[in-house]
């Protein structure tokens, strides 16, 4: 039987980190039925993001040989960050919000919610990839 791929499981494992944290962060003081729709949403936008944009990142730093744990969790982390901006964006456009409502947001949004937070679960996906991927290993050594 042949080993099976660790790439594919990383890819199961490591988006589930993000909404997991969130539901627990921001759905603690609230009903359980806020955290458990955080972590549904999460969820689905954390494997969206890793399906459109994760896999084709993946494919290209692998290709070009930055697959390295020094590229993938900065990597990670700037994912983590463009779809978190991507989520506060869209999904008040998305639910009707209006643009007072939107505006709140970004203001009640402390800088470590706004900026560190996605930066810090973005490299917590990046690195929890790379450990489980572990990509270093399946190099092909190339006689000199």
């Amino acid at each position: 039987m042949p080993p099976i791929s660790r790439t594919p499981i990383a890819f199961a494992v490591a988006p589930s980190i993000a909404p997991i944290v969130l539901s627990l962060y921001f759905g603690s003081n609230g009903p359980g039925s806020l955290m458990l729709f955080i972590l549904l949403f999460g969820a689905a936008f954390a494997y969206g993001a890793a399906l459109l944009a994760g896999v084709p990142l993946y494919l290209l730093l692998r290709q070009r040989g930055w697959d390295r744990l020094g590229t993938i969790v900065p990597c990670g982390a700037l994912l983590g960050l463009g779809c978190w901006m991507f989520f506060l964006f869209a999904f008040p456009l998305f639910t009707g919000a209006s643009p007072k409502n939107f505006y709140e947001v970004f203001v009640n949004l402390g800088v470590f919610d706004f900026l560190i937070l996605p930066l810090l679960l973005g490299a917590a996906s990046g690195l929890a990839f790379w450990l489980i991927a572990r990509p270093d290993r399946n190099r092909v050594a190339v006689a000199a």
